[in-house]
């Protein structure tokens, strides 16, 4: 990923805004923290943890920012005890197909590649499963067969052909393997099913790699895995899978972490409520009386990602009007990338055109053009009365939980987490919502 520069002209801009550019540590620059009483309350916990496999959630809506406020979790006092691990999901996983033998092998992988003895280690304990997981293959396979038998066919038993062989015989230790996973779902499918009789081996295998991996690597640190990106899994059944049918993976793993979580678990009673909540109102909350400290912190939040912008101009640089860029962050609603994305299509369109200067206009433009990306799946009757409830009365219905959570994956829908909760409609979406009900109820 090449580096963001302070641009001075509007072609640098919008390179500099281009979307998908999370900030790391080496664009101390550039960064604004949104989050800092969160981060630092995250801190603490991970200073004073006694748990070997503390888990610490954190939510809030896809594109609020929470992967650049992780990157600088770290501090001096951390960077002390742990080893910080960063694993992004986007780059490791095809998010629209993942499972929990995906994470757990890719923890081990990442943690032992480049490594002779961990490597070596890792591929002999994975030897003793697919012994295990071959018996257990050819147990089910022959009962199977037999039943076939039975009704007049035949045995048809090839271990030597299973899918535990042809992933062995796949499998290796090199840079490949992420691509593999991430590329190649007939890969992905075959690795579950080795797996699919031996997840318990698996987990308890990856817990030996973290184990190894403190004693033989660290030097008297602990290791922190941080989860990013996971947030962004959008099928409401890989979600449930991962964090309710297979949460107790996550959470015994023996190391601290900190997992970012879809926002929709929010609904669900079977999780338990994230420990952090990342979300930025740009509006008050219209089920409160009192607005005073709505107003205060809107005022804050709107400043804050105005210097988002801001950050990215060199100093002499005169690149866009005041008006241009308060319409941006009010129809972010909040939302870090939406507001660049807007920006973006807006910074385009005016270097297409040879310009200097991003005008009102211009970013009007760039919101009509970023708009489709979210109202694209508008198109259903329930779906169009459900979000015109929250443009009207900023809360659900009780009964369209389906549709509530396909409309927050979507960001179509945006949360607001203060006493009482209440929920906004994605400033993009108000006309196109409008219009639809409208035609709806006529």
């Amino acid at each position: 990923m090449s580096k963001i520069v302070k641009a001075t002209n509007i072609k640098e801009l919008y390179k500099s805004l281009t979307p998908g550019k999370w900030l790391d540590r080496d664009d101390d620059e550039f960064y604004v923290p949104l989050y800092e009483e969160q981060i630092d309350s995250i801190r603490f916990d991970l200073e004073n943890s006694e748990l070997s496999s503390h888990t610490i959630y954190i939510s809030g809506q896809s594109g609020t920012g929470k992967t650049t406020a992780l990157n600088f979790l770290a501090n001096k006092d951390l960077e002390a005890l742990y080893e910080f691990k960063y694993l992004y999901a986007q780059d490791l996983f095809d998010l629209s197909d993942i499972d929990i033998i995906d994470i757990l092998l890719m923890i081990s992988y990442d943690l032992v590649k480049g490594n002779k003895i961990l490597e070596s280690e890792f591929l002999k304990d994975l030897e003793k499963i697919k012994n295990t997981a071959e018996g257990k293959l050819e147990a089910v396979e022959e009962s199977s067969n037999e039943a076939i038998a039975e009704g007049g066919g035949g045995l048809n038993l090839d271990i030597g052909n299973s899918p535990i062989s042809k992933f062995f015989a796949f499998f290796k230790i090199s840079g490949d393997l992420f691509a593999k996973f991430k590329m190649d779902k007939s890969y992905r499918e075959m690795t579950r099913r080795v797996f699919a009789f031996s997840k318990k081996e698996l987990f308890d295998l990856t817990n030996d790699v973290i184990d190894r991996y403190e004693e033989k690597v660290l030097d008297g640190k602990k290791l922190l895995l941080v989860f990013n990106e996971l947030d962004h899994i959008k099928n409401p059944k890989f979600i449930r899978n991962l964090f309710i049918s297979n949460r107790n993976f996550f959470e015994g793993l023996r190391c601290r972490k900190v997992v970012s979580i879809p926002v929709v678990l929010i609904l669900e009673a079977e999780f338990r409520d994230p420990d952090y909540f990342f979300g930025l109102k740009v509006n008050t909350n219209p089920l409160r009386e009192s607005k005073r400290k709505d107003e205060e912190l809107v005022l804050k939040n709107k400043t804050r990602l105005g210097e988002i912008v801001k950050n990215r101009i060199a100093d002499n640089a005169d690149l866009f009007d005041e008006d241009a860029l308060e319409f941006a962050i009010n129809h972010s609603g909040g939302v870090v990338r939406q507001m660049i994305q807007i920006l973006f299509h807006a910074s385009r369109k005016v270097g297409r055109l040879g310009g200097n200067k991003i005008s009102l206009n211009d970013v009007e433009d760039g919101a009509a053009e970023f708009t489709p990306t979210i109202t694209r799946s508008i198109i259903s009757a329930g779906k169009i009365e459900l979000l015109n409830e929250v443009r009207e009365h900023c809360t659900p219905k009780a009964e369209d939980k389906n549709i509530l959570i396909e409309s927050l994956l979507g960001n179509q829908i945006l949360i607001y987490r203060n006493r009482p909760d209440w929920y906004m409609l994605n400033p993009l979406a108000d006309e196109t919502v409008k219009v639809y009900a409208e035609k709806t109820h006529s």
